[in-house]
């Protein structure tokens, strides 16, 4: 069976069969989670696949997300936002906020956008903002899995073997894979020495209100 027909199970029990089979284990026929291997296996692979999604690459990075603020004037942060920054270039009025994600202390477990400015979870309008977000494994670019796989299996052997040859090997493996990630990445939008190309515009012109302060 090819790649492109392996179902979301099928694509994660792959990985999971990679990174066994990187410290010298057998492949298993299920994700059994019974089995400590497994089970460490596949912990490892989600803590690892949401720590690089969380360093920012072009197909998780949206920018002018819209989001409004809900009856009680909150913006809701759901788990599938790694990060959210407030979008200057289409809403100028941002510059004068400041904005985090926080639990808000009410017992529950909702994230919020929270205005370190003004000191409140309360916004007024709705705002545009910049998101990270979190896709599953089976969504990611082929690249990227490939780094995410090295870099847990690394772990994995760290965790479950503790033999330093072979945590040189897989690191040295890592490095590889996390360069061609970083190649495909490049490729995927269009840059320059200003940066990226968002909206047909790569330079943000010189404004003396926005300077460091002397």
């Amino acid at each position: 069976m090819t790649q492109s027909g392996l179902n979301k199970s099928q694509r994660e029990l792959q990985a999971i069969n990679q990174i066994l089979e990187s410290v010298g284990q057998a492949p298993v026929t299920s994700l059994n989670l019974s089995n400590p291997d497994v089970a460490i296996a596949n912990d490892t692979l989600s803590q690892v696949s949401r720590d690089v999604q969380a360093e920012g690459w072009t197909f998780n990075r949206e920018y002018h997300v819209l989001l409004t603020p809900d009856s009680n004037k909150e913006v809701n942060v759901t788990d599938e936002m790694l990060q959210v920054a407030l979008n200057m270039a289409e809403s100028p009025n941002n510059k004068y906020y400041r904005a985090t994600v926080r639990t808000k202390n009410t017992g529950d477990v909702q994230r919020k956008l929270y205005d370190m400015i003004h000191h409140t979870f309360e916004w007024s309008y709705p705002i545009y903002c910049d998101i990270l977000w979190y896709h599953e494994y089976v969504a990611i670019p082929v690249p990227v899995q490939s780094y995410i796989i090295a870099r847990a299996s690394k772990i994995f052997a760290q965790r479950t073997v503790g033999s330093q040859e072979i945590s040189s090997l897989l690191e040295s493996q890592e490095m590889m894979c996390r360069a061609y990630a970083l190649e495909y990445d490049t490729q995927q939008v269009e840059r320059s020495f200003f940066g990226y190309n968002q909206d047909g515009q790569f330079y943000t012109s010189y404004e003396p209100m926005n300077a460091l302060r002397r």
